[in-house]
Order: structure tokens, then C-alpha cells, then sequence
């Protein structure tokens, strides 16, 4: 009976980690709730309430006091998302769109924003029982969940681009210079997050040459800041950590990127708005013009917009706006003080603290590059809002309560 419910409690996480995959891909076919949304949340929900119900974790004073710091959050920013009206500051007004109608109609009072919070609690909640019952086991699996989602995505993404373009261009084809059947922004980042998990686990050299080579492919498909960003500090991880063939490797790999886009960048004109976009983004990057990088100046007007709603009342400064003020901006720590105000974002920094420095004590990789793939990619993302980034915070909670009992992880072992 034991093993039954822990398998099935296994089974609905992976596919909630399907969904925090496909998420952009879901959100592209449909901004409907049903079918997708409300299957996604439903395979979040429910295995935390069956655990609560049936099963008992137990909880030492390092999870109690996390717990209380949530659940907190939870309970301040649920009154304010039922209670928070607008009035003249409408947060499509933040957003740069059209102010006729407040999302505040739209959207329940925030409390359908507030419930990807409570989310991220539920899958605390399930992952903390998964890692209680059998810790190195669900780690494993989990990762290479991840992993072998995300190499799904990338073959997706290539096979339908080069060989079914007519069905790529129902599922892909929306973002200017980007070639990509998801969102551009959010994808690089479970790529590059899978590439840094690839390195670790204990699989075939030729499965993972395999792996990287399509992830890598991926990566520079979907032609985004980010990705590069991302893309740049995964190869750094690969030529430190590596044996030296592997550096050798990984140094000629990135040679030959950074020789391509070098040549695209230059010749631009001849590459369509795939050149342009790349022109655009190394302007941004090498040269500081912020305004050839549209994406990244509308995130700032948005930040500067909030920020002058913000510090109009102390009582939002402190608090937010509740579910509905998640919605205000892109950016990480504006995005969570729309939702939470200072004390939520004190909050949120205090728990990634201190899950960073368990992971230098106990000398945890994964825990590290969790926690480094999260935050860099909150910078041009809300980690409110989108899945996958709150997915991804709440496997550092519940990984983080753990890795006390496996001092170092160099290598995952297969199961």
C-alpha cells in the first residue's frame, strides 16, 4: 500500500514537471483554463491534498520555519488579492497596454494569480514527501525527468520547423526572429538548466553527446538574451568541472557558436529578422543601446511604472498588491514585491540565502545550479506568474531540506 501511494504521488509530479516543460507550449495553443490549465493545476492540487490527508510528513524546525514563512505569505497576499481593488491604477496601465479595463475584472480580484502561490506551496508540500520517502531515488528521476522533457521539446521544436513546417507554423512561428513552438524567454531556461543537469547524470557518453548536441541547437533557436547568457555560463560550468578532453570540447563548441553569431551579427542584412534580432541583442548586450533590445526596455518601463505605484502607499510598499499585482511587471524582484511587497520579498530572498549557503556547506551541486538557473532566469522572467519558475523554487525548498544527508553529489547514479 506504501509503495502504491508513493507511486502514484511519483506518477502525477512527473506530470506535473511535463507541464512546467510545455507550459509556453501550452500557453501558445490556448489562453483557455480548460483543458490544459485546469489538468495542470489539477496534478499539482491533488497530490498534496492526498498526502495531507492521508500520509503525515514529518517536520523538523528547518521545515517549520520555512512553512511558517509560506504559508504567511500566503495567507496576507490571499486578503489583499480578495480585498485590493485598483481604483485609478490600473495594472494594464503598468503593463503599457490599454487602460479601458483593469485586470482586476478580469482576473477574480488576483486570487486566480494568487493561486500559482499556493501552487508553489503544493508542490513543496508533494516534492518534501517524495525526498522524505525515498530521497536519492525521487532526485534521480526528477532530473531526468527534466531532462528527457526538455529533449522532447528540442525535437519537437527542430523536426517540425525543418520537416513539418505547415504544423509548425500552428503550433510556432509567433515571436519575431525566434523559431520556437513555446515562449522563447521561458524555454531557454529549462534547456539550459537541463544541459547543467545533463553533466551530472551517470548516462551514456553517447546519449549525452546526443542531449547536448540538440539542446544546444534548441538554445540558439528560440535567439534570445537570456539564452545566451545562459548559454555562456553553462559552458563555463562544462569547461571548469570537466576532465580536459571535455574541456577541449566544450571550448571549440563555444568557439564555433560564437564565430557564427559573430558572422550573423556582422552580416545581419543577409539573415532576414533572424540577422536583426541578433544585431539587436548584441547592441543591447556589448554595447549598452538597452533600446535596440525592445523586450528588455518595455521590462523597465514596467518596473519604473509599478515602482511609482508602489511607493505611493506604505501599506503596498509592505505588502503588494496581491495576486493581481504579479501581473505588473517581468522582473524578478518587482514582480515579487507587486505580489508580496518588501516583507514577501525579504522573504523570498531569506529562503534563497540560506538554500545557497546549505549549498556551498554541504558542497551540493545541484541544490547550487538550481538556485543559480532560478534566479538569472527571474531576471527578464516573473517567477510568480510562470510555471516553471515557481516549479523550479519550490524543488529548491524541498530538495534544499535534504541535502544535509548526501554530503556531496558529483554524479547521479542510475536507477
Amino acid at each position: 500500500m506504501k509503495l502504491n501511494f508513493f507511486t502514484l504521488i511519483f506518477f502525477m509530479y512527473l506530470i506535473s514537471i511535463f507541464f512546467a516543460i510545455f507550459d509556453g507550449v501550452r500557453g501558445g495553443l490556448t489562453q483557455s483554463y480548460f483543458p490544459f490549465s485546469f489538468l495542470r493545476d489539477f496534478f499539482i492540487i491533488l497530490p498534496a491534498i492526498l498526502i495531507f490527508l492521508l500520509k503525515k510528513i514529518k517536520l523538523n524546525r528547518e521545515m517549520i520555519f520555512f512553512y511558517i514563512i509560506l504559508i504567511f505569505i500566503a495567507l496576507y497576499t490571499f486578503i489583499i488579492s480578495i480585498l485590493f481593488y485598483p481604483d485609478h491604477m490600473y495594472i494594464q496601465d503598468m503593463r503599457g497596454a490599454n487602460t479601458a479595463k483593469p485586470l482586476f475584472y478580469s482576473y477574480g480580484e488576483g486570487i486566480g494569480r494568487w493561486m500559482k502561490f499556493f501552487s508553489m506551496l503544493c508542490l513543496v508540500y508533494t516534492a518534501n514527501y517524495l525526498f522524505q520517502e525515498k530521497k536519492d531515488f525521487s532526485l534521480n528521476i526528477i532530473l531526468k525527468a527534466i531532462v528527457v522533457f526538455s529533449l522532447i521539446y528540442s525535437l519537437l521544436t527542430i523536426v517540425l520547423f525543418f520537416f513539418i513546417p505547415n504544423l509548425y507554423e500552428i503550433l510556432g512561428n509567433k515571436w519575431y526572429g525566434r523559431i520556437s513552438i513555446g515562449y522563447p524567454t521561458l524555454d531557454v531556461c529549462f534547456l539550459n538548466l537541463s544541459l547543467i543537469i545533463l553533466r551530472y547524470l551517470d548516462i551514456s557518453k553517447v546519449y549525452k553527446a546526443f542531449c547536448f548536441i540538440i539542446l544546444v541547437i534548441a538554445i540558439l533557436f528560440q535567439n534570445t538574451t537570456t539564452g545566451f547568457a545562459l548559454l555562456f555560463l553553462t559552458f563555463l560550468i562544462y569547461f571548469y568541472s570537466s576532465k580536459y578532453i571535455f574541456k577541449i570540447l566544450s571550448l571549440l563548441v563555444f568557439s564555433f557558436i560564437f564565430g557564427v553569431l559573430s558572422y550573423i551579427y556582422i552580416n545581419y542584412n543577409d539573415f532576414d529578422i533572424v540577422g536583426e534580432l541578433i544585431y539587436r541583442k548584441g547592441n543591447a548586450i556589448f554595447f549598452g543601446n538597452i533600446s535596440d533590445d525592445p523586450s528588455y526596455f518595455i521590462r523597465m518601463e514596467q518596473v519604473n511604472y509599478m515602482l511609482k505605484f508602489l511607493k505611493s502607499d506604505p501599506f503596498y510598499f509592505l505588502f503588494g498588491f496581491g495576486g493581481i499585482g504579479s501581473e505588473a511587471t517581468e522582473v524578478n524582484i518587482y514582480s515579487i514585491m507587486g505580489f508580496s511587497g518588501l516583507i514577501g520579498l525579504l522573504g523570498y530572498l531569506i529562503i534563497s540565502l540560506y538554500f545557497l549557503l546549505k549549498s556551498f556547506i554541504y558542497r551540493n551541486s545541484i541544490l547550487f545550479f538550481l538556485i543559480l538557473a532560478y534566479w538569472i532566469a527571474s531576471m527578464s522572467l516573473n517567477p510568480i506568474y510562470l510555471y516553471f519558475l515557481y516549479f523550479i523554487y519550490s524543488l529548491i525548498i524541498a530538495y534544499g531540506f535534504y541535502v544535509e544527508k548526501s554530503f556531496k553529489m558529483d554524479k547521479l547514479n542510475n536507477v
